[in-house]
């Protein structure tokens, strides 16, 4: 149960290792409740100081931005209007994704801008 748990917060504490970077990966592309990890990875892809963990974190920032834009998850192009919710709890529910999804066009917008510095 703690491994897992170590795992993620060792990297707020510890500088990241490329195979660090590839799990932090794995564990993003597979859940998004791990999605705060990306801070980790933006901050290693712009001043890790080991270049192969910079270079990893990059291509892991790129590969999870593209996956996240080809699933929908990352609104890109002009944004489609949303149907009405047909009750409350589905108006949180598309509130909270519309908030998740406002939060990762952010950081993407911040991943570009840093990669043409």
């Amino acid at each position: 149960a703690g491994s897992k748990a170590g795992e993620a917060s060792a990297g707020l504490s510890a500088p990241l290792s490329v195979a660090s970077v590839r799990a932090t990966e794995e564990r993003l592309l597979a859940d998004r409740r791990h999605a705060n990890e990306l801070i980790d990875l933006l901050a290693a892809s712009a001043s890790a100081a080991d270049v192969s963990v910079r270079l990893a974190a990059t291509q892991a920032c790129r590969a999870l931005f593209v996956a996240w834009a080809e699933a929908g998850s990352l609104p890109l192009g002009a944004e489609e209007a949303a149907a009405e919710p047909a009750d409350e709890a589905e108006a949180r529910q598309a509130s909270a994704l519309e908030a998740y999804r406002e939060w990762l066009r952010d950081k993407y917008d911040r991943f570009v801008a840093g990669a043409g510095s």
